[in-house]
């Protein structure tokens, strides 16, 4: 993705910086959608990386700055469906959409099985055969929401 990226915006692969504008910028010209209106049903993220050290946090899939843009995005009744191995990311996750306001629609630590909108990953496989416990979160958009950094307490 980052390659393409890179060689629609004319930059050079290394040490470039992405922020959740300039993708959700690109996505929406490639697809030709408007970026103003709420477009998505859904949101899937499955094992983000989670960025352990503080001074990462902001490019972690579930921080202040990926939150709001997701809000934008979202349709009035669009979910957001979280997947992770990583403990601590998962805490720091189910935390920030309870920040945001979004509704818990499903809190599961030991997700082992398969409903009907989900997809067995090469890495849930992988961290399921060593024994790692898999969790996942559904999130819904509501009118709540909070969807600009001023909202923010």
């Amino acid at each position: 993705f980052f390659i393409a990226f890179n060689k629609y915006t004319g930059k050079a692969d290394k040490n470039q910086a992405f922020t959740p504008d300039h993708i959700t910028d690109f996505m929406c010209r490639v697809t030709n959608v408007d970026r103003t209106k709420r477009i998505f049903d859904g949101i899937i993220l499955n094992f983000s990386d989670p960025w352990p050290k503080k001074r990462h946090e902001r490019r972690r899939l579930t921080s202040d700055i990926f939150l709001l843009e997701y809000a934008s995005l979202l349709k009035k009744d669009g979910q957001i469906y979280f997947k992770s191995d990583n403990d601590d990311f998962s805490s720091y996750s189910l935390e920030q959409f309870k920040k945001f306001k979004f509704d818990v629609i499903k809190e599961c630590f030991d997700y082992n099985v398969l409903d009907d909108f989900d997809a067995l990953t090469e890495f849930e496989t992988k961290f399921k055969n060593n024994g790692v416990k898999i969790k996942r979160f559904i999130f819904k958009n509501n009118p709540n929401v909070i969807k600009k950094s001023e909202e923010l307490i």
